[in-house]
Formats: structure tokens, C-alpha cells, sequence
């Protein structure tokens, strides 16, 4: 075998975390309504099959429905899908956080509270990703 045939392996450090059906890493990706046309951009780039699994954290207004999985599924070979609570985040996904909610990642699930609305912020991406799993995030 020669070094083009030599076959693809997880460095050892993410060996442990290499789980059939379960991503290599998750991708956490802050966007607001004017981000959409590079989010487009971005899923139409990303193929089906990456291993990883795209958390998409929305800077949009409670007071409006969001079509934003509608139109990035138009974008993407992968399951778009608004984010539900109690939801294992499985690889060659793409999770979008629903309005007037807070999610963080919780032992590779989804866990949404519902969001104070005294709070000002529409979404902090620095919250999703927990610290025992900061070695398989990308933000």
C-alpha cells in the first residue's frame, strides 16, 4: 500500500470519541436574518457526509416565524431540522435552535429551556457547547 492508498483514521486523541451514527464534531454556527445567504452559501458547500453535525444558533426576532430551515434545506444534502429537546445530535445533520429558546448540548443531546423574555440577547452560541465536550466542538 502506498501513501495515496494509506487509509484515513481519527487522530488518536478522537479515536474515543468516533461512534457510529454519532458526530466527530459538532459545528456551532451563530447567524442572524442577514447571515442567511451565507448560510446557503455555506450548506451548499458542505457535503452530506462529513461525520459532523451543525448546530445553527439564530439571531432572529421572537415575534416572527422563521423559515430559515425551509430555505437552508433547499442548500443541503443533509436533515435540516428545528432542534427539540431531548434530541441526540446524530453526524450529517443540521440542527437550527427555535425561537424564544436556549439549548445547550448535554451528553451529545439537545437540551432546550425556554428563554426569559426579559432577556435582550436572541442567542449566545458560547452556551451550547458544554465543557466536557469542548474537544469535539468548532465555533
Amino acid at each position: 500500500m502506498d501513501e495515496s492508498e494509506t487509509p484515513i483514521t481519527a487522530p488518536p486523541a478522537l479515536a474515543p470519541l468516533m461512534v457510529p451514527g454519532l458526530p466527530s464534531r459538532i459545528v456551532g454556527i451563530g447567524a442572524s436574518a442577514g447571515g442567511l445567504e451565507s448560510l446557503e452559501q455555506l450548506f451548499s458547500a458542505i457535503p452530506a457526509d462529513t461525520g459532523m453535525a451543525f448546530v445553527v444558533v439564530q439571531h432572529l426576532s421572537p415575534d416572527f416565524r422563521s423559515v430559515m430551515d425551509e430555505l437552508i434545506a433547499r442548500h443541503s444534502e443533509m436533515p435540516v431540522r428545528i432542534a427539540e429537546d431531548g434530541v441526540l445530535v446524530e453526524a450529517n445533520n443540521v440542527y437550527l435552535m427555535p425561537p424564544r429558546k436556549e439549548m445547550i448540548i448535554r451528553d451529545r443531546r439537545l437540551v432546550l429551556t425556554d428563554k426569559d423574555p426579559a432577556q435582550c440577547t436572541y442567542g449566545q452560541l458560547e452556551t451550547v457547547a458544554p465543557a466536557e465536550l469542548r474537544e469535539m466542538f468548532a465555533i
